[in-house]
């Protein structure tokens, strides 16, 4: 079963030099500004979002009184954010925001796959997540690493995004 991870041949925590090379492809940076991700979130075009359950329980009543707003923040959720994005023919980005906006995630990839075996992917990777900690205490504030996920429509992703 192929996750989203499979597409990343390299991994680079703290990565340097980030101007002179950004993001190369299949290649996954881990241990990024928030802020660095916010210079590409609004030149893409995202297929899918995830908010995580890692650091509060089920958000499943928040999500439901969120209000429209006309630029999204997406740090009023409390929690991680992942998304999938198209920015090209094959080609994708991959975000994960981390609370701690120090330690998130960005990756650029292409592929032969389908946009949906690509999509399958991510769930795949959020499944297998959730597996592993599963019958584990949830301690509310900490990384609990990530016990559920839930999808948000991407009508919600309006005016100027940011983490």
């Amino acid at each position: 079963m192929k996750t989203i991870m499979s597409y990343f041949q390299d991994t680079v925590d703290y990565p340097l030099d980030i101007a002179l090379n950004p993001i190369p492809m299949n290649t996954l940076w881990r241990y990024v500004s928030s802020t660095f991700l916010d210079g590409f979130i609004n030149h893409v075009t995202p297929l899918k979002v995830f908010v995580l359950d890692r650091y509060e329980p089920d958000k499943t009543e928040k999500i439901k009184k969120l209000k429209r707003q006309i630029h999204t923040k997406l740090s009023q959720f409390g929690d991680d954010i992942i998304i999938l994005s198209e920015i090209g023919e094959n080609t994708y980005m991959f975000f994960w925001f981390d609370m701690d906006v120090s330690d998130c995630c960005i990756g650029r990839f292409e592929t032969t796959d389908s946009k949906d075996k690509v999509i399958d992917s991510l769930t795949n990777w959020l499944n297998k997540q959730k597996e592993e900690n599963e019958g584990e205490e949830f301690y509310e504030g900490i990384d609990n690493g990530i016990w559920d996920y839930h999808e948000l429509p991407l009508s919600f992703l309006e005016g100027w995004i940011s983490f």
